[in-house]
């Protein structure tokens, strides 16, 4: 089961990581007392509940960078807002791009996910 962990971690699957990783851990602490051969499994859990962990953060903070991209679009002043809709609507209407991407950029472009 360490094995299980190790390639969740390196597969970059955090949560599953972490609840095999926990798992293991929870019941080798119990086992590895009696069986001394254990405790390298013990250590390997450990470390990749430590990853896990740590990956399981970066994934947040990485989540929530990309939505402060999204906020930028308030920062912006109406008069840019207008500019860029406007130049979004020539675009569609000029069929440079399709109905797709005009809503998707103006989505993009008023902040809307």
């Amino acid at each position: 089961m360490d094995i299980i962990a190790i390639v969740l971690c390196a597969l970059k699957k955090w949560k599953a990581a972490l609840i095999v990783s926990v798992i293991g851990g929870g019941i080798l602490l119990i086992v590895a007392p009696f069986v001394p051969l254990f405790w390298i499994s013990l250590i390997i859990y450990i470390i990749t509940t430590i990853i896990s962990i740590n990956g399981l953060r970066n994934q947040e903070q990485k989540e929530n960078t990309q939505g402060d991209t999204y906020a930028s679009a308030f920062t912006q002043s109406p008069d840019d807002v207008a500019k860029s809709l406007n130049e979004l609507e020539n675009l569609y209407n000029r069929g440079i791009i399709s109905e797709d991407e005009y809503f998707a950029s103006r989505r993009k472009v008023l902040g809307i996910r």
